[in-house]
């Protein structure tokens, strides 16, 4: 399939992830962990630049696209009184802010996306540890959809190298993780009958 065509498409996968997921915030019916989304936000735009540089091509577009919605999320999350900061989640913010000068000294896309990565992944360790605390103020259904959205990126993606993969496949991973665990704790939690 042409990666044009891939990369509209997981567009489309992003704004169906995002869009129900907003309005449930806003009525109140989800409460996202607000530094995970502020984090994300950061990442995904850095990500989105590095894979950019790297040759991307549509396959960058729908991280762009997330850097967006996720910064929509923290403000619509902020609004709700939804916050969950921690010292580690402080740590975690910084730690993503300094992926910038890193890829600025070092002049290499790769090293600000491993340091991303890293940081997305403490991010997913947040919204996880919010989720054993409280699962049914997640919504599976949008991490359904953001596997769906990152699995068509990496098919989008023109040129394969490590700057354009590590970060949409780590993502894969752990948004399939957390699904498990967000599903496995409903069941576990649910009445018997």
């Amino acid at each position: 399939m042409n990666k044009e065509i891939l990369g509209v498409i997981s567009l489309l996968v992003t704004l169906v992830q995002y869009t129900p997921y907003c309005r449930s915030i806003y009525r109140k019916q989800l409460r996202p962990h607000v530094f995970s989304y502020l984090i994300w936000g950061v990442s995904a735009g850095i990500v989105a630049v590095a894979q950019w540089s790297a040759d991307a091509g549509p396959g960058a577009w729908a991280m762009a696209l997330v850097a967006l919605l996720c910064f929509l999320v923290v403000g619509l999350s902020y609004r709700t009184g939804t916050r969950y900061i921690s010292k580690g989640d402080w740590i975690a913010f910084i730690a993503a802010m300094l992926a910038i000068p890193i890829w600025v000294l070092t002049d290499s896309p790769l090293a600000a996306v491993v340091v991303v990565t890293l940081i997305d992944i403490a991010a997913f360790y947040m919204t996880l540890r919010k989720a054993i605390v409280a699962p049914n103020e997640e919504s599976i259904r949008f991490y359904v959809l953001a596997t769906l959205q990152y699995v068509l990126s990496i098919l989008a993606i023109e040129s394969y190298n490590p700057t354009t993969l590590l970060n949409p496949l780590v993502l894969t991973l752990t948004s399939s993780l957390l699904i498990g665990i967000m599903a496995w704790l409903r069941l576990r939690s649910a009445p018997c009958h």
